[in-house]
């Protein structure tokens, strides 16, 4: 073997066993590397176990973090520091009243010795905390509401009872109930005034409000959500209280609106509203004074009178009987239908009831066109505005046999052409017929071959006017109903 060949495997020797060691040096290198971090995970775990347990141990004197008791954070206090916190915040305890009309008043603890009474509430919530669960405190709340059992000196919660503010007799202002104002002109209806609830309080009812909030350490006693006050008995939604608004404003809310005689007279609520009332949860219409205005409007603006004074055709002045002309109101019925009208509500447009009427509307009732008998003279004179378009004689009736025409102021109670008059004694066929006193009346009198003069006192007929054919013609063209008939001697 040569020299260079032995060389070459001694260093392959050589090679070999330093790879050798090589290994088992990084085999051990690795082992010692594992056990240290076993150890460091071990000393880790026992530390937080430690941790953990000391923390047990801990919350089995202390609240969790979350506790609230009685609305204060008790979180990592003992047993007695919660409660002497809590015990020094009852101490502070004051509770705010209010009521009506803004008005406040308190009473404190320290002015009634108020005291509350724990027994074992502390310690029975410390008791049933789990305190191995004290990690997942920290992300929950507990809150604890204590057993009520509150005491307080009896004598002076009177006293400051008796001395507060919502018992003094200053405030105590009465109630009183709804009601239906008076009509109101610009609104033309009548308004329903709301209830005053007044601030009267209920003692016996206020002091167990109080007293209930006193056991239940409230901060605020809101009186106006206990019943403790003195109410009206009757409010705004009361509904007899509403149905006699609603009455009230149908009657108002009539409106009649009358021509009388030419004259309009409006009827409405502001004077309807002077005849209301209510009566036992009824309202009642005055009927006197509803009478009383119908008569007041007839006295004004009827014509009507039993005499009245008459200018002849000769300028002279003579006094006429006028007791079925004229606008006279039938009081009774318009009485009558009015009170139907206003118990409707309604807007209606009306003429009164008439027991008689005029020729035209207004005071000058006959107008400037009428027949003007002049039963002395036996001459009649028509007028037709105002001017004389006709005149005439003829023949009233028989004054011996008592059958003279009575005088007065009439209308045409119709016309009739071709009529047959009849009596006890007499049948007589006319053409023109105009009657305007009962059966007394005008027409032609063809059997007559004179009229005028002093024919009517022993030869004149059995009350009617008499007239030739041609002037009862005429006249009988211009006649209507109501037209004015004025007979005079």
């Amino acid at each position: 073997m040569s020299n260079q060949d032995t060389n070459y495997e001694n260093s392959m020797v050589r090679n070999t066993e330093i790879q050798n060691n090589c290994e088992v040096k990084d085999e051990s290198s690795k082992q010692k590397k594992c056990f240290s971090w076993k150890l460091f995970f071990v000393i880790v775990i026992s530390v937080l176990a430690l941790l953990y347990l000391s923390a047990s141990l801990f919350f089995k004197t202390h609240y969790f973090y979350g506790t609230v008791i009685e609305n204060v954070p008790c979180g990592l206090m003992t047993e007695s520091k919660a409660k002497s916190l809590i015990e020094s915040t009852i101490g502070q305890y004051e509770l705010s009243i209010i009521g009506r009309e803004n008005m406040e008043d308190t009473i404190s603890a320290e002015e009634i010795d108020l005291e509350f009474h724990f027994g074992d509430s502390f310690y029975s919530i410390l008791a049933d905390q789990n305190c191995f669960g004290w990690i997942a405190s920290f992300f929950q709340s507990y809150k604890y509401s204590l057993p009520r059992d509150v005491s307080y000196n009896e004598e002076k919660f009177g006293n400051v009872v008796n001395q507060i503010s919502f018992l003094n007799k200053a405030n105590q202002k009465q109630p009183k109930d709804a009601y239906i104002g008076a009509y109101n002109p610009s609104t033309g209806a009548y308004e329903l005034m709301e209830e005053y609830p007044g601030t009267v309080i209920i003692k016996d009812s206020f002091v167990d409000a109080v007293k209930g909030a006193l056991t239940s350490l409230d901060q605020r006693l809101d009186l106006n959500q206990v019943d403790c006050y003195k109410n009206p008995v009757k409010c705004s939604d009361d509904k007899k209280l509403n149905r006699l608004l609603n009455t009230l404003n149908k009657y108002v809310g009539s409106k009649i609106i009358y021509d009388w005689n030419g004259d309009e007279v409006v009827l409405d609520g502001q004077t309807i509203s002077k005849w209301l009332s209510i009566d036992k949860n009824k309202v009642v219409l005055d009927e006197i004074l509803l009478e009383e205005w119908v008569t007041e409007q007839a006295k004004l603006h009827d014509t009507y009178s039993s005499k009245r004074e008459f200018t002849t055709y000769t300028g002279d002045v003579v006094t006429v009987n006028s007791s079925t002309f004229g606008w006279k109101t039938s009081k009774k019925t318009e009485i009558n239908e009015l009170k139907t009208l206003i118990r409707k509500g309604e807007t209606v447009e009306r003429e009164p009831e008439y027991l008689y009427t005029g020729y035209i509307k207004g005071q000058d009732d006959m107008g400037d066109s009428y027949v003007e008998i002049n039963l002395s003279a036996q001459h009649l004179y028509l007028w037709i505005d105002g001017e004389v378009i006709l005149e005439t004689d003829f023949v009233s009736g028989n004054m011996s046999n008592g059958n003279g025409t009575p005088p007065g102021l009439f209308g045409i109670t119709y016309k009739e052409k071709d009529a047959v008059l009849r009596g006890a004694t007499y049948t007589t066929p006319v053409k023109y017929w105009m009657p305007f006193n009962g059966n007394i009346g005008m027409h032609d009198a063809t059997w007559r071959k004179e009229f005028g003069g002093d024919i009517y006192l022993t030869s004149g007929s059995h009350g009617c006017i008499n007239l030739p054919l041609s002037m009862a013609k005429e006249i009988f063209e211009h006649m209507e109903k109501r037209f004015p008939v004025v007979c005079y001697y």
